[in-house]
């Protein structure tokens, strides 16, 4: 899920919310720093077992910042 990190990311629209589930307890944090440092906050998690899931949302104005960027970017303006 970290090396994937930016193809998902990608997918998430402005105001949208990201599921991850199927991690084990123990890589959990190193996902949630991972997704952190791309604009996301964990707002909620839940463990069952060795298994954790998380759903993440883009801290405000960060995606939208994100994109105004890459269109910028591709506009070459």
């Amino acid at each position: 899920m970290i090396a994937e990190r930016s193809r998902v990311l990608s997918r998430v629209k402005p105001g949208g919310v990201l599921v991850l589930a199927g991690i084990l307890a123990t890589q959990f944090e190193r996902v949630v720093a991972a997704y952190a440092e791309c604009g996301m906050r964990l707002v909620a998690t839940k463990a069952e077992k060795e298994w954790q899931s998380g759903s993440f949302a883009w801290e405000a104005g960060i995606q939208s910042g994100k994109r105004k960027a890459r269109e910028r970017d591709l506009s070459g303006s």
